[in-house]
């Protein structure tokens, strides 16, 4: 695994990433070892859903704007509790998109900006991922209170989006502490194993990169400047696995 920043002249600092606002409860779960021939037929199924998130890069580091921070991983085996399935891997980041400063020339500009320094506007940076022959990329420009959160990944299964047009759920419903439950109607349990289940198509070598440009607010009485982002990132296996049964199984009647 090698980090390389390119074309960054300001210091390079190495950190944790300590804040990211990605829930590991939004990752879903998945993945049994059922026989296929024994799997039932078109009716209503319930899939218990358990995930794990691990960190398999974490850093910090200064990116000047304009310039891009390049990323580079090579899939090494995690060890993980038996019958988890890798299912994604994601690059996450999280800047403060508002990191910029009055900059007034002279003492009429300094008063004016005492006076009316003008708004601070969001940055915005842009994240890519590649992966072979796929690709993804990711913009943050107008986070929640001017918090950037990019995210860029790749899906090694059908995904949440199938699960939320199967079931209309987005985070399943609680079953114990670790688990979700997914409800599905009217689909044969051969098709949610399929769909749930991991394609195994995750070796090989990861590029990423984060690109910042800052931009710029103040008035024209106050002039403002912007020299980049402090850009905390993580990339991040996620695991699932999962077991299926018949609803009237999973939720029997009260006798």
């Amino acid at each position: 695994m090698i980090v390389k920043p390119r074309n960054i002249t300001a210091s390079l600092g190495a950190g944790l990433v300590a804040l990211l606002i990605v829930s590991g409860g939004l990752y879903f779960i998945i993945g049994p070892d059922s026989s296929s021939d024994s799997m039932g037929g078109v009716g209503n199924y319930t899939a218990l859903i358990t995930s794990e998130d691990v960190t398999v890069i974490t850093d910090e580091m200064y990116v000047n704007d304009g310039e891009e921070l390049e990323i580079f991983y090579t899939w090494e085996d995690i060890d993980i509790a038996e019958g988890f399935q890798l299912i994604a891997i994601d690059l996450v980041w999280i800047y403060d998109e508002t990191d910029e400063a009055t900059d007034p020339n002279g003492p009429v500009e300094q008063a004016s900006c005492l006076a009316n320094p003008g708004e601070n506007v969001p940055d915005t940076t842009t994240g890519t991922f590649i992966h072979g022959d796929y690709s993804d990329s990711g913009i943050e420009e107008d986070g929640p209170a001017f918090l950037g959160v990019g995210l860029a990944g790749q899906e090694f299964n059908a995904g949440l989006g199938w699960l939320v047009i199967e079931t209309g759920l987005l985070f399943g419903d609680a079953w114990d502490n670790d688990t979700r439950a997914w409800n599905f109607t009217d689909i044969s349990e051969m098709s949610i194993h399929e769909n749930l289940s991991a394609n195994g198509e995750h070796d090989g070598d990861y590029s990423m990169s984060i690109r910042v440009d800052a931009e710029t607010g103040g008035n024209s009485g106050c002039p403002h400047s912007d020299e980049g982002e402090e850009i905390q990132y993580r990339v991040i296996a996620r695991y699932m696995k999962f077991e299926i049964l018949p609803t009237d199984d999973a939720y029997p009647p009260p006798e």
